[in-house]
């Protein structure tokens, strides 16, 4: 789909699926799809990526973040057991 809006907009621009932290090297922003936020976040911190993409969001780098993508930028609540404890960025101040 992003190359479909690259196109459509007549951008030049790649996109990165980031599997490994060094995969975050020379990005201009990030989309935080959505699925399951408490996987993303493990898998975010065993990478030693969750650091690197919140040093690059606090730092300019756009980010978007659909779904569990929202939920990885602040902090979750959930109505049974409160604040959720999981790896999340802290970089939008807002609750979810």
């Amino acid at each position: 789909m992003i190359h479909k809006v690259f196109d459509e907009l007549r951008l030049n621009g790649d996109v990165v699926i980031v599997k490994r932290s060094h995969h975050l090297r020379d990005i201009d922003g990030i989309i935080i799809p959505g699925d399951e936020s408490t996987t993303i976040g493990r898998l975010a911190k065993r990478f030693d990526a969750l650091d690197i993409i919140r040093d690059l969001v606090v730092n300019g780098t756009p980010v978007f973040g659909t779904c569990a993508g929202a939920m990885m930028t602040e902090k979750v609540k959930n109505s049974v057991v409160s604040e959720v404890q999981q790896s999340l960025l802290g970089v939008m101040n807002i609750e979810v």
